[in-house]
């Protein structure tokens, strides 16, 4: 056994090992969740791992739908909601490293989805939906918009991609997690982003990531500073989602 494969075994455990920490945690709320207390958070009996954010004020008709990479809720989905939550948008977030841990099929996914954007929609008063999805999120997104039932899709007014890849099983892997190059999967994200209408989805890369599917080169992507995890470009995101309707 090579000095690279021991490593690779000893990341793996280490990896196991954090998520079985970020399992137990789940019991507890997140720190989102138990700061927002007041009447507009409902608690839809949806059995979902979901991050809810109440806005600061409640201004506008809009509500974002946001879907995590697959390393679960991070600093950056946190920053990024907040942007939106601080100018009046509540959000609510699905949680992929826990969602996805057990292989998920688009339409149970997208059952799922319109489950809670139905339920959030009546407790927050709001009609029009933003959906953006990070990395693993933004792998999913497409076949959310495309699966969702007919008039809540019309709700929809903009989807935003950030860092899609290429193909797609609705499983989060611990390989990929580790870094590991990953086979190619049976869903076909690009196929799926061109069947999005009428809206236009739009997708953003960091300048510094180690690859981008040259099928997305295609869809003139926002290209921003930093890497996977982009630097200070909350802003650009917010406005971008809001313009593009």
């Amino acid at each position: 056994m090579t000095n690279e494969s021991i490593m690779r075994i000893l990341i793996l455990l280490i990896v196991i090992s954090a998520f079985a920490t970020s399992f137990i945690a789940c019991k507890t709320p997140s720190k989102a969740s138990r700061l927002n207390t007041d009447h507009t958070v409902p608690k839809p009996d949806l059995k979902l791992p979901l991050e809810i954010m109440p806005s600061n004020g409640s201004s506008g008709d809009t509500m974002l739908f946001f879907i995590s990479g697959d390393g679960g809720w991070k600093q950056f989905d946190q920053d990024l909601c907040d942007t939106f939550t601080a100018r009046g948008i509540p959000a609510v977030a699905l949680n992929s490293l826990k969602y996805f841990w057990h292989k998920k099929t688009p339409d149970r996914l997208a059952k799922d989805a319109a489950s809670l954007l139905t339920s959030y929609q009546k407790t927050w008063r709001k009609k029009q939906i933003i959906l953006i999805g990070f990395s693993f999120g933004a792998d999913v997104m497409p076949f959310v918009y495309n699966q969702l039932p007919g008039q809540l899709r019309k709700n929809v007014c903009s989807l935003l991609m950030l860092s899609p890849s290429s193909s797609t099983d609705f499983s989060v892997h611990l390989t990929d997690l580790i870094g590991i190059d990953a086979d190619k999967r049976t869903y076909n994200i690009y196929q799926e982003f061109k069947k999005v209408q009428p809206i236009k989805p739009i997708v953003f890369y960091g300048k510094e990531e180690k690859s981008i599917p040259h099928e997305f080169l295609n869809a003139a992507p926002i290209m921003v500073d930093g890497g996977h995890h982009y630097l200070n470009a909350n802003q650009l995101i917010y406005e971008k989602a809001l313009n593009s309707f």
